[in-house]
């Protein structure tokens, strides 16, 4: 379980966990010295994601703050600090974080991402995904239905990661797409 510090970063923190690209993230994973202002100064980054493509350490920021000009002095000794260490990094704001339609998606699946997937159901589902997909949800849904919980499945797979949507693009709902 991740802790965060505020409703920016729980909120990003959701976003990661969509982010097929993210293999795990981990919350103010190391405090270091960075130089700014003629001073040493400690500072703690929010939040560190493992992509396939390498290390982004993510300081969370409300845009107000992140705008000042005495944060863009920490921002850039931390950039630097990072980039010496072959480390991405990366300023987060709320015009990054709540995007849509990505951020509803994510509130809506979120409902559906501890729904227990049996996984018999799960690699069944997957099969029929890879023979007739992609296909409309309601389609897969009708399918799947035996036990009117075929909407239910679809959004759960989606969050779970077990098939795909366009989550960044539209807002999901049962004319959307789904693939294995």
């Amino acid at each position: 379980m991740v802790h965060f510090e505020s409703q920016l970063e729980r909120d990003f923190c959701y976003q990661l966990e969509f982010d097929s690209s993210v293999l795990r993230f981990l919350e103010q994973p190391a405090t270091v010295c960075i130089r700014y202002r003629g001073k040493w100064h400690r500072y703690t980054p929010d939040l560190a994601a493992e992509r396939r493509d390498g290390i982004t350490v993510y300081e969370v920021k409300p845009r107000r703050r992140a705008i000042r000009a005495e944060m863009q002095d920490v921002f850039d000794a931390a950039h630097e600090h990072f980039a010496g260490h072959g480390y991405r990094y990366q300023v987060v704001t709320e015009d990054d974080i709540r995007r849509e339609p990505l951020f509803a998606n994510i509130k809506m699946l979120l409902r559906y991402a501890g729904l227990p997937l049996m996984d018999d159901v799960v690699s069944r589902a997957q099969n029929w995904l890879r023979f007739h997909g992609p296909i409309s949800i309601a389609e897969f849904a009708e399918h799947f239905d035996g036990d009117n919980q075929g909407l239910l499945l679809a959004y759960a797979l989606i969050a779970q990661r077990f098939a795909t949507a366009p989550i960044h693009t539209a807002i999901i709902d049962p004319d959307s797409w789904i693939e294995a």
